[in-house]
């Protein structure tokens, strides 16, 4: 194994050897021990448990590729990292992180660049607090040296993280490629010389992490976003986050970055784009490095893992402690329980409300769910599964301390009994409960600063996290591959869940619609009140010895809702200000899939209809005068009617009549050059002309210049938007 401590590097033996564990085969080529372990799922087990060792990783694989053995796929470094938690404490990186934050920008003149043809024409980097660098070519077809000029840089100041924004789709494999064209060895960028290894999910650096803020944190953690961002570009995210004076280039010269090389113009935008870069760098790497101390994994594992690793690695952890190993995955163990059914989403009385409502949410309610009921893997057990489907109830056995559940599963058809331990507290209750402490003091500490302060958005981000991290436990519970999750556990979540959202309902009354951790009403009831209800009624009926789950209120000025679930439109007045606030929920609403013009006539339409005054003529006017607006295309713009498609080379379309074939192909033949990796380019619906529907799009077009746009199917578009609205 080698480790990268503080900029050196240090090759130790591997503290442990490839294992896995059997009872009924054991391989020749294993070295066998016997062990005093507990099964995860069958907890009554007899037979004999050994530890199989081998020599190679290979040679496990090869040996125990059948369900006669025991965690024989768990990954290799995790079971290092698990058994020999030392490690990390000992090979840790003491001094302070040298950070270097880095962006290009390249030549293009009226096509997407390539690295076969187009230079890098500025590349922009600082390590840490250090003076923002800009190099910028003197001519658009040479960056041989200002490449130099950064290597030689990374070298001098050798970093032990590289951060960028979209970096390993674009900036790293573009940097590399302009590398190979100057005789310049990319090996230069890892720190032990070997070449970097860059796929569409991550990049490796040997010896230094690489950092990709835009593939960790903002596309693959969203609910990182306190509100929901129009769209993932660099600038849009930092706006969110309060930071000022980004500059933001207009589309013309985006697609002809040649016409500003070497110039002023180009270098502070650069600069620009560098601030953004860290300042979003300093939100959210705090929060993946204290993960990865939660977790007590190296921090590039933490960065390059899957939403699911979280909750892997906290019960792996956990249960390797206890001596409990995993005998099969949650999909072997219960593959019944594959069709999962879920919480309780309705909606009871659809229409527009132009009075108060009120919505009363469970706080964190999953979460507090696990607290509550003592949800854990080794406290829960699903004892029977049958057909004759009853009512749901509870009984806790006072003398063993077991509260059995009987859950109506309506989506199975069966009727679940699942048995809870309370003799002993669980290890996920017991994390989760600390969580919930720690993300309520963040809570509390941001009521105390401005909300446009970085230190608000440190705080607002690491609370997110925390929410993430409880999110994945609930998730991985379910997780048909998990090793260590809980069909019963998280059954008990949704079966115990929709029950209390069911009396919920109705002891407020009036209820316009649910989902899954609350409901609306039109009814104005005392939260204080709700509360003290729903502590009594949650000890009454499951006899646990304490309740975490409450609720808090929020009133809104009006709302419409549909018939579909989760579907609706609600009006905020703006927190210290009298401003209103449009909350678009649902798919339907959102149009993701269609033009701007359907998204836009949501928000505006729907805001006027909330808030529009029946009573006043004049106002029902000037909202119809609205409406029939939107039908006029004369007042279409080309952002307003144009879609995007993430395209690919044309050698891998089956058929040249599909969007991404017909768009392909009107590039190639427009630039003259070919599209080599996976883009994203825009398009308008025109009519049917020599085959082609669809007319490709760049910053060079105008809506008048267009011939043949499909007004008919635009019309179309407006009118779905209005029948969403009613």
């Amino acid at each position: 194994m080698k480790f990268w401590t503080n900029g050196k590097p240090e090759i130790i033996k591997s503290p442990i050897k490839p294992y896995c564990y059997g009872s009924k085969y054991i391989p020749s080529e294993a070295k066998s021990t016997l062990v005093n372990k507990q099964l995860l799922y069958n907890k009554t087990n007899t037979d004999p448990i050994y530890k199989l060792e081998f020599n190679t990783w290979n040679q496990l694989r090869e040996c125990c590729n059948s369900n006669d053995f025991y965690e024989s796929t768990l990954s290799f470094i995790d079971r290092v990292f698990i058994d020999a938690p030392e490690l990390l404490n000992k090979y840790a990186n003491t001094d302070n992180l040298k950070i270097l934050y880095f962006d290009i920008e390249t030549d293009s003149q009226n096509i997407l660049p390539n690295a076969e043809d187009n230079a890098i024409i500025a590349i922009g980097y600082q390590f840490n607090d250090k003076p923002i660098q800009i190099l910028m070519s003197e001519t658009y077809n040479d960056d041989k040296d200002i490449l130099q000029q950064f290597i030689n840089d990374i070298k001098k100041y050798d970093p032990d993280l590289v951060v960028g924004y979209n970096s390993t789709f674009f900036d790293l494999p573009y940097i590399c490629s302009r590398m190979k064209k100057n005789g310049i060895d990319p090996a230069c960028l890892t720190r032990d010389n070997t070449q970097p290894y860059i796929t569409d999910r991550y990049a490796k650096l040997n010896g230094r992490v690489h950092y990709d803020i835009y593939t960790r944190s903002v596309d693959k953690d969203q609910n990182l976003f306190k509100w929901a961002a129009p769209n993932k570009k660099m600038k849009t995210v930092v706006r969110l986050y309060g930071l000022k004076n980004v500059i933001e280039e207009d589309q013309s010269t985006l697609a002809n970055m040649r016409s500003i090389v070497n110039t002023q113009e180009l270098h502070d935008y650069l600069t620009s784009d560098i601030r953004a870069t860290k300042y979003l760098s300093d939100i959210y790497l705090p929060a993946l490095i204290n993960l990865a101390e939660i977790l007590n994994v190296p921090l590039e594992s933490c960065i390059n893992s899957s939403p699911s690793y979280v909750g892997h690695m906290l019960f792996f952890k956990h249960f390797s402690e206890l001596g409990i190993i995993s005998d099969g995955t949650v999909g072997e163990m219960y593959p019944e329980l594959k069709e999962k059914s879920g919480a309780t989403v309705g909606s009871y009385a659809p229409g527009l409300y132009k009075n108060k409502i009120f919505k009363y949410d469970i706080v964190s309610f999953y979460p507090h769910e696990i607290c509550t009921f003592n949800l854990s893997p080794e406290t829960c057990s699903l004892v029977d599964i049958n057909d004759n489907i009853q009512d749901f109830s509870t009984n806790m056995n006072d003398e063993t301390k077991i509260l059995t559940l009987s859950i109506p599963d309506y989506n199975l058809n069966k009727q679940l009994i699942i048995e809870i331990d309370f003799s002993k507290v669980g290890f996920a209750s017991s994390f989760v409960l600390d969580l919930m402490e720690k993300r309520l003091q963040l809570k509390k500490l941001m009521k105390t600063l401005p909300h446009d302060s970085p230190e608000y958005a440190d705080a607002d981000v690491n609370q997110l996290n925390i929410k993430i991290i409880l999110n994945s436990i609930t998730g991985f519970y379910a997780l048909e591959y998990a090793h260590y999750g809980s069909a019963s556990a998280y059954c008990s979540i949704t079966g115990c869940g929709r029950y209390i959202i069911s009396k919920i309902m109705e002891h407020i009354g009036n209820i316009i619609a649910t989902d899954t951790d609350g409901t609306i009403s039109s009814n104005d009831l005392d939260i204080n009140d709700v509360n003290t209800w729903l502590e009594q009624f949650i000890l009454d009926t499951f006899k646990v010895p304490k309740n975490y789950i409450r609720m808090e209120k929020e009133t809104f000025e009006a709302g419409y809702f549909r018939a579909e679930n989760k579907q609706y439109l609600l009006i905020e007045k703006g927190q210290n200000t009298d401003e209103f606030e449009l909350i678009v929920h649902g798919a339907s609403y959102k149009g993701s899939n269609l033009p701007k013009l359907y998204s836009r006539i949501i928000v505006d339409i729907g805001k006027q209809m909330l808030l529009l005054d029946d009573s006043d003529s004049i106002a029902v006017k000037q909202f119809e005068q609205n409406i029939a607006n939107y039908y006029d295309k004369s007042t279409w713009i080309l952002e307003d009617i144009k879609k995007r498609n993430k395209c690919k080379p044309i050698s891998q379309y089956k058929s040249a009549g599909t969007i991404g074939g017909q768009l392909v192909s009107q590039y190639e033949k427009r630039f003259k050059t070919s599209i080599k990796t996976d883009t994203q380019l825009e398009y308008v619906k025109v009519k049917r002309n020599h085959g082609s529907e669809f007319q490709l799009i760049t910053v060079f077009d105008k809506i008048e210049d267009i011939i043949g746009i499909d007004y008919n199917y635009y019309e179309e578009i407006v009118d779905s938007a209005f029948e969403r609205l009613g």
